[in-house]
């Protein structure tokens, strides 16, 4: 979930960058292929390695830019050409590619859904993104979540984040800095859902406190 961009460039020409970013699924479906023998008992700490390339990864992004550039391609196309990708990168760079991303795999795993939730609760993200985060798909996201807290995600959630902006209220904060504070980008549907958890509006409840 992270990267890092390093240039270093000789005069004053131009440069053209491609940066490819594999989700979850499609690492898992790549390295479910390429791992038919058992990993050993350690398991790197490395988050990035240095790959080795070759013309190969450059034609591949030539015909890239040559086919797709002029429309935009649907997600199966997509999955496709990212899964080509690392296949490519993976002739040059096998025991370090596979050792980088079964690392990062694994850490996913090793992280708790409380720990991620409680840290991002209050950011506009999607039930999706936070099963990303915690390295699970949603189906099982959504399992493991519901046996931990007895809610679904999204109920947690907006509970979670009405408590903290009931506080801010008390606190003298407005609605506006409120909604924003607990990743409502729509004031509006802010309102809404502190109605439906406290039965009165925020600017209501806020008036009657002062």
């Amino acid at each position: 979930d992270t990267y890092l961009i390093s240039d270093f460039m000789v005069g004053n020409e131009g440069i053209e960058v491609f940066l490819v970013f594999v989700d979850h699924e499609l690492v898992v479906k790549f390295l479910s292929s390429k791992l038919n023998r058992p990993r050993r008992a350690v398991v790197s700490d490395a988050s990035i390695c240095k790959l080795n390339t070759s013309r190969k990864v450059i034609h591949y992004f030539d015909a890239v830019e040559e086919i797709y550039s002029e429309f935009e391609s649907g997600k199966e196309i997509l999955d496709l050409k990212v899964l080509e990708f690392l296949h490519l990168v993976y002739l040059d760079n096998q025991s370090e590619m596979i050792d980088t991303l079964y690392s990062s795999e694994h850490q996913k795993r090793k992280r708790s859904i409380e720990s991620i939730m409680l840290e991002h609760f209050d950011k506009n993200l999607s039930v999706a993104d936070f099963a990303n985060l915690s390295g699970r798909s949603v189906s099982t996201f959504n399992r493991d979540f519901r046996r931990k807290y007895e809610l679904t995600p999204k109920q947690w959630l907006i509970a979670k984040k009405m408590q903290k902006s009931d506080a801010l209220l008390k606190a003298g904060a407005s609605v506006t800095d409120c909604a924003l504070s607990v990743g409502y980008s729509n004031v509006s549907h802010f309102i809404k859902a502190y109605k439906q958890a406290y039965g009165d509006t925020p600017k209501a409840i806020s008036k009657t406190r002062f």
